[in-house]
């Protein structure tokens, strides 16, 4: 009898208002959208018209400037920013350079479409504050003296341009005594009975001058589901032809009415394909042939 690996790969995705890793209490799906600000040499160009209401420059920026660089100190003699990468990691990967405004505002405004209402969806971006952490001494013997200003950062998800909304600050974000580093922040929210659209927004609370610098990115838009787990009965690396295999799903609380669909894929998940037929929450393979050698996942949503 022939023998042949059988790959099994288990992708939950969810097809849809904390910090850190519990901006979630269940599980991820696929991000509606990431804004990782591409990749390149030089300076990247200025964000889509309406996307911000700050003044874009391809240099240093100043109070109430942007840019979006592959770097975190786009001054080459600037001692008072640190120099990093972005967050995301790309080669070259650009970040949004932002030098706060001196009066408290918006500075970021995209709005999102195509969503499912009575849905649990997360907002959320990487911050770090772009100061050396001497900047904070250095401050006061400034003339006239000044007192340093942390960024600090609302997150806000509102139904109309005029609507208040959900909101979560992230309070003051210091400069870090080495290295800069990377923080993630965010909040989970749910949208209403008919609501298919939001319009995400990220605010300035502090005043500019000095200090209140900052970069951002990988800024992510994803639904939130039930916690879930999966697994290959029996579990094994190899199967025969004419072997038997359950592919079994545990799903946590949640979903009121959850749907499933199991979906394939026989080219290394380029491509998926539904499994006509195969709507519960278990997939049975019973005898193993050799079509079946493949990838699967289990796409899962309330209905």
């Amino acid at each position: 009898m022939k023998v042949y690996k059988y790959t099994v790969l288990f992708i939950l995705f969810f097809p849809i208002l904390g910090m850190q890793a519990q901006l979630c209490n269940g599980t991820l799906g696929v991000p509606i959208f990431l804004e990782t600000f591409g990749a390149g040499s030089g300076s990247g160009a200025a964000l889509p018209a309406g996307f911000t209401n700050y003044n874009y420059i391809a240099a240093w920026p100043n109070d109430g400037e942007y840019t979006i660089s592959s770097t975190s100190n786009p001054a080459p003699g600037n001692q008072s920013w640190q120099y990093s990468a972005d967050h995301t990691g790309d080669p070259n990967g650009y970040m949004f350079v932002v030098n706060a405004s001196y009066a408290p505002s918006e500075f970021y405004n995209r709005t999102v479409t195509g969503l499912c209402p009575n849905t649990t969806y997360v907002f959320s971006a990487w911050i770090a504050n772009v100061n050396m952490y001497s900047v904070i001494s250095f401050c006061p013997n400034d003339i006239p003296p000044k007192t340093y200003i942390y960024p600090n950062v609302k997150f806000k998800v509102k139904t109309s341009a005029t609507a208040l909304g959900d909101s979560i600050n992230t309070g003051n974000i210091a400069p870090d005594n080495g290295n800069m580093v990377w923080h993630q922040f965010g909040f989970t929210f749910s949208t209403g009975s008919s609501q298919t659209s939001v319009i995400l927004s990220m605010v300035n609370n502090n005043t500019g001058g000095c200090g209140n610098d900052l970069v951002i990115d990988d800024i992510s838009f994803r639904a939130c589901g039930p916690s879930t787990s999966l697994v290959a009965i029996p579990n094994k690396t190899i199967y025969c032809t004419a072997d038997s295999v359950l592919l079994q799903s545990t799903i946590g609380s949640g979903y009121n009415n959850p749907v499933y669909q199991w979906q394939f894929s026989s080219d290394g998940g380029l491509t998926w394909q539904d499994l006509i037929g195969k709507t519960t929450k278990d997939l049975f393979l019973k005898p193993i042939v050799l079509s079946d050698a493949g990838q699967y996942r289990l796409v899962l949503a309330e209905n």
